[in-house]
């Protein structure tokens, strides 16, 4: 399996977190959502086939990166990664599509991902913890089974099997909550495979210059003088770490220092789960599921390799044993909550466009083909509940608008003619032309607009609901 490389139809340059390019090559540029010491991410959007938006997400070289390397050096580190995904199926991996070259003249390219309708995992647990809250534990299970099926199959070397994917181990080395996306159906899947390397030998050699984040770091990386050795089961530690704060909204580890940091993963100081849980200091008792998970946390924090699981597929058959996590759609409901407000404008503006277009290709496509997961009910492309809330709070006020003509009436002049039969002009002349005397030009003018209003959500809610109908449909429906 080869990726093409696609030259763009235009020279474009890199710009920085706040300059916001209009086209990133073929695409136009919706949104940035992504800055690192290495890349930036953007949302970027290319017609179809029939003229409507798809969404894709785009990876390109960072200022620092740009700065610091020859433009020959960062080709290579995004050869790299393409490299690697290229030998990856997609499941739980984020699948990249294709490579577009920036046409700058210096062989920068940007690796167009499949976009994810949903937010990275660091930011559902940090806004959740910004509530005082966290994370169902039982969401966190259906999390921790996405990504021991990721790694299992990064992790397996298949060369001497007789597959499409007959890939060597990979190891990702960069695991942490910004590595994992979730979507609006709850399924999360592994992203940014830039610090990835094959295992063509058994082990790799380690250093205190890692690249990988030190909060999620496996003690066997700091090797001392560089001695050091590694092997997949870093990735379970950093898997551990990343469970243990989506668990808890807190890092497993908080030295003040790289050296005090080191010291307290080499020793296993944290606090324990059941410290941080509620659920452990419930008065109706702790669920044995929960201790089971909080165990094999637990077995993934050891600072001895040997000591925890030796295997992603280890962890995974540990990990289906417990029978909570399967249904997720409470956690794709948070993810909604969660999204930035840019995201809602997006998806809805171009589910909207699809509506009254002729391409049968989704812009949002299905995500997590592996996974029999029971679908969200909220279609994507559709706003969240708070949307809803909003909309019906717009009706009220539109309806009291309204209502302001009568209940600024008189009852002698209009509820008893009314009430008594007597109709037509008796009405009006009992009842407005006191009223519009007494009312005036601005409560008029209000009146006036709290009707409009309500005509205008009315309409707004018949083409929302339309859109749901559409969105709702079986694929290879009849779109009309």
């Amino acid at each position: 399996m080869s990726l093409a490389i696609t030259p763009a139809s235009r020279p474009v340059s890199v710009a920085g977190p706040y300059r916001l390019p209009e086209r990133l090559g073929p695409f136009t540029v919706r949104a940035q959502v992504g800055w690192g010491g290495t890349a930036f991410t953007f949302v970027g959007s290319e017609p179809g086939p029939s003229g409507a938006a798809r969404l894709k997400c785009l990876k390109i070289p960072s200022p620092q990166l740009l700065m610091e390397h020859s433009p020959r050096e960062i080709r290579d580190i995004f050869d790299n990664e393409a490299a690697v995904l290229r030998l990856l199926p997609p499941a739980n991996i984020a699948p990249l599509e294709r490579v577009v070259e920036l046409g700058d003249g210096q062989g920068i390219v940007c690796l167009v991902y499949t976009f994810i309708d949903g937010a990275d995992l660091g930011r559902v647990i940090r806004k959740s913890y910004e509530r005082r809250e966290l994370l169902p534990w039982q969401a966190v299970v259906g999390i921790a089974r996405d990504l021991a099926g990721a790694l299992e199959e990064a992790h397996t070397d298949r060369r001497a099997e007789n597959i499409y994917y007959n890939h060597p181990c990979v190891v990702h080395r960069d695991i942490a909550p910004s590595n994992v996306m979730l979507d609006i159906r709850g399924n999360a899947f592994l992203i940014d495979f830039g610090f990835a390397r094959t295992m063509n030998t058994s082990r790799l050699r380690a250093s205190r210059a890692h690249p990988g984040r030190i909060a999620y770091s496996a003690p066997e990386y700091f090797g001392g003088d560089g001695g050091g050795i590694y092997d997949p089961r870093l990735d379970l530690f950093s898997t551990g770490a990343l469970l243990f704060e989506a668990l808890t909204g807190r890092q497993a580890f908080r030295g003040s220092s790289v050296n005090e940091h080191i010291e307290q993963v080499q020793t296993n100081d944290r606090p324990r789960i059941e410290d941080l849980r509620p659920e452990f200091n419930g008065p109706s008792g702790v669920d044995p599921e929960l201790v089971s998970l909080a165990g094999i946390v637990d077995c993934l924090l050891e600072p001895d390799p040997d000591a925890r699981f030796q295997s992603a597929g280890a962890l995974l058959s540990a990990l289906s044993s417990l029978r909570v996590g399967m249904d997720q759609r409470p956690l794709g409901a948070m993810v909604i909550e969660h999204q930035d407000a840019w995201q809602h404008r997006v998806t809805t503006s171009l589910a909207i466009v699809r509506e009254f277009s002729d391409e049968d290709e989704d812009p949002f496509p299905s995500t997590n083909p592996c996974r029999e997961a029971i679908d969200v009910e909220q279609p994507s492309g559709v706003p969240p509940r708070r949307a809803h809330r909003g909309r019906m709070a717009s009706i009220a006020i539109a309806v009291l608008l309204v209502a302001s003509i009568f209940l600024l009436g008189s009852v002698d002049t209009f509820w008893v003619p009314l009430l008594t039969g007597q109709l037509g002009w008796t009405v009006f002349d009992a009842f407005w032309t006191p009223f519009l005397t007494r009312l005036g030009t601005l409560g008029l003018a209000v009146a006036m607009v709290g009707g409009i209003s309500l005509g205008l959500v009315w309409a707004r809610g018949r083409r929302s609901n339309a859109l749901r109908a559409h969105l709702d449909r079986e694929p290879g429906g009849d779109p009309h």
